[in-house]
């Protein structure tokens, strides 16, 4: 209300607003989404992620004191915080070329090993950063160079309807 959130924000909100603003940087090429991603990025780590046995807790470390902080690494009806921070921190360390953001991503993925191991349906957003995007010059390089080919084929095509 007024701009202000009555109640602390948790591991799914972020994840996603941030996966958000990556698609929304790569639909406009806007740079200050990019930027605004990266900043809740660090934000998200700084709040939830778990150092010492890896991976991210639901709740902050400021959220009020609960009996036990659960980290989620099974999807549901939505995929699991953990799987889609480890995404969006996957795509963000490419995209930005930020090594710190990449470990803490592989740190999230080694912690749901045995998740992925017993049942990988019930967490299948965390085999999605195996379909990271490479990097994203060299993504551009490769659409370019598909359209280059489209361009060629028509063109050919064209010039030997002509004769």
């Amino acid at each position: 209300k007024d701009g202000q959130a009555r109640l602390n924000g948790y591991l799914d909100d972020y994840a996603h607003l941030i996966d958000g603003l990556v698609d929304l940087y790569q639909a406009v090429f806007e740079p200050r989404y990019l930027e605004q991603a990266a900043a809740l990025a660090e934000t998200m780590v700084a709040l939830f992620h778990d150092p010492q046995d890896r991976g991210f807790f639901y709740t902050s470390h400021d959220h009020e004191t609960l009996i036990a902080r659960n980290k989620e690494s099974h999807d549901g009806s939505t995929p699991s915080g953990n799987g889609m921070a480890a995404w969006t921190l996957l795509r963000l360390a490419r995209m930005c070329g930020r090594n710190d953001f990449e470990t803490i991503a592989v740190s999230t993925l080694l912690s749901a090993v045995n998740s992925l191991t017993l049942s990988p349906a019930l967490a299948a957003i965390l085999l999605r950063p195996k379909d990271a995007p490479p990097d994203p010059i060299d993504r551009i390089k490769t659409v370019s160079l598909g359209l280059v080919r489209i361009f060629g084929q028509c063109t050919e095509s064209r010039a030997r309807s002509t004769r």
